[in-house]
């Protein structure tokens, strides 16, 4: 596999004033110097919510890694976060204290390998241990395994590692839309975020080394806390803003963690360079962290509107309520590509919510009429719409995570923990979503 990178390349990001003036689109490409940019990473805490209802206490990690303007540094870049805490995920039974991606050398690398040992079949050795997989890279606002704002698809073949179960690093086979007999091809990925939390279970079948009582699921936002991801000059296929954060199914240790971000330095990605940042988790936080959040309750009404009932514990500063559904015309079944609706709402401080989402908050249909927020009866008799599904979760924050997504921030380290947003922790807690429920069009 050969993949040819700039040294480093500016790409837009999601907010007014862009070099493009576009969402999701990139610019022109421009060299600019590592000394212009900044990394940062916070961790903490996250009580994740079990399928019994029961508490699961996980590793939460928050990074940046932008340039002056606020854009994303880099279109392309391989991280390695290293700490106290186990980032095996259990894999071969050998726990490993950090989790770490292959540059494009050592895939090509791999790839000569099991050319010239076909007797190992679709595994290279130089894979073992490694589970964030050549397109993670740690960008504007957290790690995805594409620039989550960059328009560029990107395509990358990779060995499967039959050891654990057909799932290779942390990238589920649900994300990877072609097999090649051994191999996954990457395939216009590029607005995808991570399957949260990382190690939980991966539907349909699931790596060996997950989490079984946890439900991943993808966190995007959408209106009315960010603008409509789809329709309105956005391109086709983006679902949704970054939240950022990226927790683990691992429980968390105190003491120090560390992330490196290595950038190719030359056009053919045999050189690279290096920055580094590091962050603490003290004792103290691993033990109080925040309280468990209940399950939000979405209740649809026949205009197409819906409250979310949301209960915010004590310790979270700030709670995001996010909502989806499948699209309430025909487009999404026409065209897989589209995503489905996202909505957030932002809350601040403990309490009890009933939080509103009027009914045309839904992106354009063909004819630039925006669609219901959620499907009604007569988007039946309009569009053909024959059923419809929901998604609903709540995340609770101690630190400003909903301040430093874009297009709100366009800082160069915006603040993502708590006490100074720059020395603290990141800590959250998050209710187990519900996942493509089925309703009923009222």
């Amino acid at each position: 596999m050969r993949r040819s990178l700039p040294v480093m390349l500016a790409s837009a990001v999601l907010c007014a004033g862009c070099t493009t003036g576009q969402v999701g689109r990139l610019p022109n490409t421009t060299t600019i110097p590592l000394s212009s940019t900044t990394l940062q990473l916070a961790v903490g805490t996250a009580t994740l919510t079990q399928q019994n209802g029961q508490p699961y206490l996980g590793l939460n990690v928050v990074a940046t890694f932008r340039q002056s303007n606020g854009e994303p540094a880099t279109v392309a870049n391989t991280p390695t976060l290293s700490g106290p805490a186990d980032f095996s995920g259990g894999f071969g039974n050998v726990p490993k204290t950090n989790m770490y991606g292959l540059t494009p050398l050592q895939v090509m690398r791999a790839q000569q390998y099991i050319n010239a040992n076909p007797q190992f079949g679709p595994f290279a050795p130089v894979i073992d241990g490694s589970l964030f997989t050549s397109l993670v890279g740690v960008f504007g606002y957290g790690f995805a395994p594409a620039n989550i704002v960059a328009e560029q698809p990107n395509f990358a073949v990779l060995p499967k590692i039959p050891t654990v179960n057909g799932c290779f690093g942390i990238v589920p086979v649900t994300d990877v839309p072609v097999d090649l007999s051994g191999f996954y091809a990457f395939n216009a990925v590029r607005y995808a975020a991570l399957l949260l939390p990382l190690f939980g279970a991966i539907p349909p079948s699931g790596c060996s080394f997950a989490v079984p009582t946890l439900v991943p699921t993808h966190y995007y936002g959408g209106p009315p806390a960010w603008p409509s991801p789809q329709g309105f000059g956005q391109p086709v296929g983006f679902p949704g803003f970054p939240l950022g954060f990226t927790d683990f199914a691992t429980p968390p240790v105190a003491g120090s963690y560390s992330l490196g971000v290595s950038i190719p330095a030359n056009a053919d990605a045999t050189a690279y360079s290096t920055v580094s940042t590091s962050a603490a988790l003290p004792s103290a936080v691993v033990a109080h962290p925040l309280p468990q959040i209940p399950q939000p309750t979405l209740r649809i009404q026949s205009d197409g509107s819906a409250f979310i009932d949301v209960t915010v514990p004590t310790g979270v500063s700030e709670a995001i309520a996010l909502a989806s559904t499948t699209r309430c015309d025909s487009a999404q079944v026409t065209n897989p590509a589209i995503p489905d609706q996202q909505y957030g709402v932002v809350v601040k401080g403990a309490g009890r919510y009933s939080l509103f989402l009027k009914n045309d908050l839904g992106p354009p249909d063909a004819n630039g009429v925006r669609l219901h927020t959620f499907c009604t009866a007569a988007d039946t008799q309009k569009y053909g719409t024959r059923s419809a599904e929901f998604s609903l979760t709540v995340v609770g924050f101690d630190y400003p995570a909903y301040e430093a997504s874009y297009p709100l921030s366009t800082s160069a380290a915006p603040a993502i923990s708590n006490g100074d947003g720059h020395h603290g922790t990141a800590d959250l807690t998050a209710a187990s979503p519900v996942v493509h429920q089925p309703y009923t069009l009222q």
